[in-house]
């Protein structure tokens, strides 16, 4: 899994490793989180600047060619030819200058096309790797600072860290959950910026119908209606967020749901609340037979043993899985149903092996989400929706949690760690470090605990469990 540095930043301070992140992957690789690669992308868009086309001319031994005198501050013009028509005088443009390599290990050099020298390059986003195809040259903003780093003008001066997640360990499938885990093991403090936000009188209960008939494969699902939005391209830094790790941007909404999966670990999804018909949400097993079209076109037959999310017609959600393209966000929404959900497991790899689909929802759900963390991520959500889409909250919002889901208590015994692990071990030592990774710890009698982990924590079961907690 991919992770931006900058972006954990936020919750952990860890500035003193921006310098050196190879002493940070260290720390995490000894721990028991390999760092498989550390890509660092200032490094990569090093050379690649912001410039402005001050003249644009037809190259003289080419028709299809341009001849560019380009500004890359500091009182320098570049000649550049360019194969590309879809530029302007006074288009601000991305500048490969001589010395850069970018993606591909293409080195820019300065060369003559057909008998004109050229000083660098124009680029496409193909050019910069951000995409299999790019006929034209990426025309920036006005506002884009002539001479800057292009790097560090469009937000991709982070470094980021590939990571081998054992299945064992859901609780790092987060930007927030690394975080955690990191001030943790470098015994930082860390913090969650949960920003407030205003509901207005109307309820969503009274705008939707909800009805979770198996609990059991859904303990928990909260929804919340938001009116009025305007749905639109994320911005820029949204936008390169997801980018730089690996999703496409959709719109803002689908954006934001995508946005708070890599922040929290907590898979969402936005319905078109005028499209969910009855007005009325079910959570129920499948109909056999019936065919379910979702969000990609792909055309599932189901069998009804599948958790589906149902409306009063038809189902619009392979439940933790994948979206129905018929209740699907589209440019036409203008008000959603937000849901947030804790979906079993078993139920969601079951789901995605016998279908084959993987999908960034279903990675999660499959290897267990933070069950107490449902109804922040849709708070979350509903925020930034408020803030980027001008959507209008409603109140009363649904929670249907019948039975808590809390982890039973765990007995353990200092003697068995230090046999264990062959070392003589302090209760205070012991005892600090367990509470660290988020345990509550009771005393039961001399040199033996009862450790309740934290529900996020779905790995901690047995007393050998924390033998290796300690351990790590």
């Amino acid at each position: 899994m991919k992770y931006s540095l900058k972006w954990i930043n936020e919750y952990v301070d860890i500035k003193d490793f921006l310098g050196e992140p190879a002493r940070l992957a260290k720390i995490l690789t000894n721990t028991g989180l390999e760092v498989e690669e550390i890509d660092n992308a200032k490094e990569k868009f090093n050379k690649v600047v912001v410039g402005e086309i001050k003249e644009r001319g037809v190259h003289p031994n080419a028709d299809r060619l341009t001849l560019c005198q380009v500004s890359i501050g500091g009182g320098v013009v570049q000649q550049i030819v360019c194969g590309a028509k879809n530029h302007q005088v006074g288009d601000k443009v991305v500048v490969a200058l001589p010395g850069a390599v970018l993606p591909g290990n293409f080195e820019i050099k300065i060369s003559k096309i057909r008998g004109i020298e050229s000083l660098g390059m124009l680029c496409s986003e193909k050019e910069l790797g951000f995409s299999q195809e790019g006929e034209g040259i990426i025309i920036l903003d006005k506002e884009a600072p002539i001479g800057k780093l292009y790097a560090e003008y469009k937000g991709l001066d982070d470094i980021f860290f590939e990571i081998k997640v054992t299945p064992n360990r859901s609780d790092v499938n987060s930007h927030f959950g690394l975080a955690r885990e990191i001030a943790c093991l470098t015994e930082k403090e860390f913090s969650f910026p949960i920003k407030s936000f205003e509901e207005t009188s109307e309820s969503t209960k009274g705008k939707i119908k909800l009805e979770v008939k198996d609990t059991k494969r859904c303990p928990r699902y909260t929804g919340r209606y938001i009116k009025n939005v305007k749905i639109g391209p994320s911005p820029d830094w949204l936008r390169t967020r997801l980018e730089s790790l690996g999703l496409n941007s959709i719109n803002n909404v689908v954006d934001i749901t995508n946005f708070v999966m890599l922040e929290l670990g907590q898979p969402l999804h936005a319905f078109d609340a005028d499209q969910i018909a009855g007005q009325k949400i079910t959570v129920d097993s499948s109909k056999s037979g019936e065919v379910f079209v979702s969000f990609d076109k792909s055309e599932i037959v189901l069998t009804g043993e599948e958790l589906m999310i149902r409306d009063g017609e038809r189902s619009v959600a392979l439940a933790g899985v994948v979206g129905g393209l018929n209740t699907g966000v589209t440019e036409k929404t203008k008000n959603i149903f937000l849901e947030s959900a804790y979906f079993t497991a078993a139920s969601v790899r079951k789901t995605s092996r016998k279908f084959g689909i993987e999908t960034d929802s279903g990675y999660r759900f499959s290897r267990g989400v933070d069950p107490e963390g449902v109804l922040l991520a849709q708070n979350r959500a509903a925020e930034m929706v408020s803030t980027l889409a001008g959507g209008e909250i409603l109140g009363d919002v649904y929670d249907v949690y019948p039975e808590r889901l809390e982890k039973k208590e765990v007995q353990v015994a200092l003697d068995f760690v230090s046999q264990q692990l062959a070392l003589e071990i302090k209760p205070e030592d012991f005892i600090e470090r367990i509470k660290k990774i988020g345990c509550r710890l009771n005393v039961q009698y001399d040199g033996i605990y009862l450790i309740k982990p934290p529900a996020y924590r779905h790995d901690l079961e047995r007393e050998i469990d924390f033998v290796e907690e300690y351990a790590r």
